[in-house]
């Protein structure tokens, strides 16, 4: 697995998602019909474009608040 150091939402987190799977789209993969989530990654790739909904739940604005708290634990934790 590959670290990246960048912020969680900028531009270039952005660009590292682009057309990939992510754990925000996990879900997705292992539904019968995931036709969609396979011609949004060919969409992203292609355009090199994100389509956002902009929405953003309570459990997700969390994980926002404490990604770097998290990252510090696992960087000290793994060396």
């Amino acid at each position: 697995m590959r670290i990246h150091k960048v912020e969680q939402g900028s531009d270039a987190w952005k660009r590292i998602r682009l057309g990939k799977i992510s754990g925000t789209r996990i879900k997705d993969v292992f539904k019968s019909d995931n036709l969609g989530l396979i011609d949004e990654l060919i969409a992203e790739s292609i355009s090199d474009e994100i389509e956002e909904d902009g929405f953003i739940n309570e459990a997700m604005q969390r994980g926002i608040d404490y990604e770097p708290l998290a990252r510090k634990e696992y960087e000290k934790r793994t060396d």
